[in-house]
């Protein structure tokens, strides 16, 4: 669990959705500790194709495009209200809900795949890498902007 989603914070409460905790264990460079997600605990624990959420999230995100920003608020306080979280409390602009809605996103599809598809919709400007472009590697290297994984030259082998 990177950094990002270690004690996960929707309005300033923990955020039930995106529950994650310290192991204890360092991880190889013997300062970093290794953190595991509990969204699901056992090897058996289902998974959702697709669920209610998200199609709320998707209704939000079609409303506020469309200029009807309280409406998508409507829809992201239906899911916190699902979750036993505050409603939404900030700026009512465009701008401020297209970023509430990717918070949300963050926290409902925490764990699905989704975050790289994220992260190529939107756009470094809301949702930065981590770490940022031009962090050093702790062995050498910076780390840069690529959002995909790179196709081998050759794919035979030889």
């Amino acid at each position: 669990v990177d950094v990002p989603f270690q004690h996960f914070m929707t309005q300033g409460a923990p955020d039930p959705r995106v529950v994650a905790d310290s192991t204890g264990i360092l991880g190889q460079d013997q300062v970093t500790h290794v953190w595991a997600a509990e969204k699901y605990p056992t090897i058996g624990a289902p998974i959702a194709i697709a669920h209610w959420s998200e199609a709320q999230l998707i209704q939000a995100e079609v409303a506020n495009k469309a200029g009807n920003s309280l409406g998508a608020i409507g829809f992201i306080n239906a899911i916190r209200t699902s979750e036993g979280l505050p409603a939404y409390t900030g700026a009512t602009d465009q701008a401020s809900v297209q970023v509430a809605i990717i918070h949300e996103r963050a926290a409902e599809l925490f764990l699905e795949g989704h975050r790289l598809a994220d992260m190529i919709r939107y756009g470094q400007t809301l949702i930065p890498f981590y770490p940022p472009v031009g962090a050093p590697f702790k062995d050498g290297g910076t780390f840069g902007t690529q959002l995909c994984f790179p196709l081998p030259v050759v794919e035979n082998g030889t």
